[in-house]
């Protein structure tokens, strides 16, 4: 027996008053979805164990039958691997997105993109390229991904550093400078 398993990562969403109380995934126009919902099984799972925080990493590895309380390192190892970029025992790798920067009324810079602006990849690996000049070397190496998302990987680093999404932070306060 053969499987497709679609995983609606993202999908999630409010029902929008503009949209007639429909979700946009309500009010979309997706044949092809519907097709395959009347002739499969549809049902739901809980991808997300207790205490794992919510991702698709996460999602996903419990979707395909791995453990990720045993397996999950985060989203940047599965994308360094999916580069092939070489990881060593000891490396730590971060997951780097560009993001847009605006001063808010204050004049403080808030996040106010955190895709960028869904920069293209050749714009994004031109940005990279500079940021690795300025701040690469000392183990401490960048890598061009798609759009917006690229890695940063730091050769013999602290495993139990922790950092927090861009997109958790969007329209906060940051301390970065205009200067």
């Amino acid at each position: 027996m053969k499987y497709i398993i679609i995983h609606g990562d993202g999908m999630a969403d409010w029902a929008c008053e503009e949209l007639g109380g429909k979700t946009p995934l309500e009010a979309a126009h997706k044949p092809n979805m519907d097709l395959l919902a009347t002739r499969g099984t549809l049902g739901m799972v809980a991808t997300i164990p207790k205490g794992m925080p919510s991702g698709s990493d996460v999602g996903t590895m419990t979707m395909l039958g791995y453990d990720p309380a045993r397996y999950n390192t985060g989203r940047a190892p599965i994308e360094a691997a999916a580069q092939n970029i070489e990881m060593r025992q000891g490396d730590v790798v971060f997951r780097m997105n560009l993001v847009a920067l605006k001063p808010d009324a204050s004049g403080a810079l808030v996040m106010d993109d955190f895709t960028s602006g869904h920069i293209t990849s050749e714009e994004a690996a031109k940005i990279v390229d500079d940021i690795r000049a300025e701040l690469g070397g000392d183990g401490i190496e960048f890598f061009s991904g798609v759009s917006y998302r690229h890695l940063m990987m730091w050769r013999g680093g602290i495993a139990t550093t922790h950092l927090t999404p861009p997109h958790d932070n969007h329209r906060q306060a940051g301390r970065a400078s205009s200067a």
